[in-house]
């Protein structure tokens, strides 16, 4: 039997790639749409016409024995309130990143979690990539060695629109870091096999006029070994920068181009030292939501692994965290 979901903000990422993923996943349908402006669910209800549509979470939440769990995809500001109502219903969570504004929201909804019997997971569709996946493979088997460095680049255009919650601290948390570096941090981890010990971090807003960053730099150390370099940019067309994930170890490289997005696309090559040529890695292309969608029904049904899933939640938004508070020490240097 599918999953039946309830989204909450049915807005454009739920809408125009999510949904469409549950849909398009084994395991998954959509059987309920929740959004507060009437019109826009409406839109919402004609593309997906099988969900019973709503205006409010809690209006949702008492049909709720018509759901067996709930895609969060509101505004951060909102995750809490809204987590915390789906684990008092007893549904699981699958909430887009990050989990909450910071590590108080997150172990807030953790401890309703553990008190409902359920559990939360984020939103991270990035590590289901299939060369991600080859990359961390080929970590684990020591195709290139000990890993030393890894380099990050993830950059597109971001300019100031009217209503873009994404822009405005006090709803969304912060910029550029805050979308994008939940995915940075983790494929770094998931591919590395190693926890972020320690960062260093610059943030400025260069190019536009909101009041979060358009701009990040974020220098990790790895536990075991290694560094990472992450660069994150609003303020850079993506038509003129590819994105860059490169893992460098002592006996080679992975170097991946276009891979970091909303679609499973990109290259990979292996470069081995004493090689002249690298070797492309082939691989087969699909829809990256369905792929998060199928493996957050793969953990439900896996109970013993949702503590190791909301533990490395936790641990994110901890890292998340103190690369704001590195970022903010540096401004205050910098004043001095």
């Amino acid at each position: 039997m599918k999953i039946r979901w309830g989204v909450i903000g049915a807005g454009g990422i739920a809408v125009n790639r999510t949904i469409p993923g549950m849909l398009a996943s084994g395991s998954s349908t959509v059987a309920a749409v929740m959004r507060t402006d009437e019109r826009k669910l409406a839109e919402v209800q004609a593309r997906f016409p099988m969900a019973q549509g709503y205006v409010s979470v809690s209006e949702m939440l008492r049909d709720s024995g018509n759901l067996d769990a709930v895609y969060i995809a509101s505004p951060v500001k909102f995750h809490l309130e809204h987590a915390l109502a789906c684990a008092a219903a007893g549904k699981p969570m699958l909430i887009e990143k990050p989990i909450g504004m910071n590590l108080g929201e997150l172990e807030a909804i953790r401890e309703a979690c553990e008190n409902a019997g359920v559990f939360f997971d984020g939103a991270l569709m990035m590590r289901y990539h299939a060369l991600h996946r080859k990359m961390r493979d080929a970590v684990r088997a020591g195709v290139i060695g000990d890993v030393v460095s890894i380099r990050m680049s993830f950059c597109f255009r971001y300019p100031e629109m009217a209503g873009a919650w994404r822009q405005r601290k006090e709803i969304g948390g912060g910029g550029v870091f805050m979308d994008l570096g939940p995915h940075c941090l983790d494929l770094v981890q998931f591919v590395s096999g190693r926890k972020i010990k320690r960062v260093a971090a610059f943030m400025d807003t260069m190019t536009f006029t909101y009041e979060v960053e358009d701009s990040a730099s974020v220098l990790a150390e790895l536990e075991g070994g290694g560094h990472a370099l992450l660069s994150m940019h609003f303020n850079i067309p993506e038509d003129v920068a590819e994105t860059r994930f490169d893992v460098y170890g002592t006996e080679g490289a992975l170097l991946a181009g276009g891979t970091l997005g909303q679609e499973e696309r990109g290259t990979l090559r292996l470069k081995r030292t004493g090689t002249v040529a690298a070797e492309e890695i082939q691989y087969e292309a699909g829809n990256l939501y369905a792929k998060e969608i199928d493996g957050f029904a793969e953990l439900m049904n896996n109970r013993c692994r949702w503590s190791e899933a909301m533990d490395g939640q936790q641990e994110l938004q901890r890292t998340l965290d103190a690369v704001y508070e590195a970022a903010s020490l540096q401004e205050t240097n910098g004043e001095g």
